[in-house]
């Protein structure tokens, strides 16, 4: 799999005024967490932007190059938490989750189907319940992304977290029952489109009424 690079600098100073002018110079506070004591660390907030499009998710394994200290200090990471601000999703503060190699982890992973479904050729729609499923491996096989075959799907059916196949040294750890997909036919979809449409007007006119009465 590829292994992701990101650049990081210790932090000597914390405290919201010292995070709001890291901010300021383009950086990004964060902390490595994990095998070792808890480590403030800032990165630059266009590196990180661009890595986290590049890594299509949080589960994938990053090697973190910190400067600033008494020598050369690389980390295994995996991404634990991102804040971000409500408006503009601009990065407020990273949490990175140090591991060990040799040892198993548990990431969420991305389910993309693969195949054109019986259903979608007889006009039905496949519908996408759940886009990721939770997994156990080492951290040097975590995956981008997990395809699953969809072609026998048929309107009406569905398919679980049971039905997916992981390749070797991979385990499932979400609930086998869980749905992933599910194929609906046209008529369904406009159905549920409609009951949406009709609660959200619902939902607006008592918002409505209520601020009448105010």
């Amino acid at each position: 799999m590829t292994e992701f690079n990101l650049e990081a600098g210790l932090r000597t100073e914390t405290g919201k005024r010292a995070a709001k002018q890291m901010r300021r110079e383009g950086n990004v506070p964060a902390v490595v967490y994990g095998l070792r004591d808890p480590l403030s660390v800032q990165v630059n907030d266009h590196d990180m932007t661009m890595l986290m499009a590049a890594l299509h998710g949080s589960g994938r394994l990053i090697e973190l190059n910190i400067s600033g200290g008494t020598g050369e200090d690389k980390r295994k990471v995996l991404i634990k938490e991102v804040q971000t601000t409500h408006v503009g999703r601009n990065l407020l503060h990273i949490d990175f989750q140090e591991v060990d190699i040799k040892l198993v982890v548990q990431v969420p992973v991305e389910v993309r189907p693969t195949g054109k479904s019986v259903g979608e050729k007889l006009g039905g729609i496949l519908q996408t319940v759940n886009h990721e499923i939770h997994i156990e491996c080492l951290p040097t096989i975590i995956p981008e992304f997990i395809p699953v075959d969809v072609s026998h799907l048929d309107i009406g059916h569905t398919l679980h977290v049971s039905d997916v196949v992981l390749p070797e040294g991979m385990k499932i750890i979400s609930p086998p029952e869980d749905t992933l997909f599910v194929m609906i036919s046209p008529a369904k979809m406009a159905e549920e489109k409609e009951a949406s449409e009709e609660g959200a007007e619902a939902g607006a006119a008592a918002a409505a009424e209520e601020k009448t009465e105010d």
